[in-house]
């Protein structure tokens, strides 16, 4: 039998729904505790939008505006675009609410919004 297509939009939509390691799962190595993603792409105006990521600090409270922080060059998104579809500007990565999914390495990251001194940063 000769087999049907597989469209890229077939390929990155079971890229999605593929079980994703969490933070929860980091803590419990439990696979029940993997996040899954439902399909329905829940929208976040607050944090949709081209993002630049300034570097890497250990939590937020340890981040200070105006304070030079080393970039983190293993991250792959130094421009992260999260788009009104649960897109990004890379096919890689999806998003939903608060949820970045890395399709290649299969983790759910959690992205924060917080203003500090008028100004937005994401968090993930």
């Amino acid at each position: 039998m000769k087999v049907p297509p597989l469209t890229n939009e077939m390929f990155y939509r079971g890229r999605t729904l593929q079980p994703m390691r969490s933070a929860a799962w980091q803590a419990t190595k439990d696979d029940g505790d993997k996040f899954r993603y439902g399909g329905d792409f829940v929208a976040n105006k607050a944090i949709m939008g081209s993002w630049t990521q300034v570097g890497k600090v250990a939590s937020i409270a340890d981040f200070v505006p105006g304070v030079e922080i080393e970039a983190d060059k293993t991250w792959p998104l130094q421009q992260l675009n999260l788009k009104d579809n649960g897109r990004t500007g890379d096919e890689d990565f999806a998003w939903s609410e608060d949820m970045l999914m890395d399709l290649t390495e299969f983790q759910a990251l959690k992205m924060t919004l917080e203003t500090i001194d008028g100004i937005d940063y994401l968090f993930i």
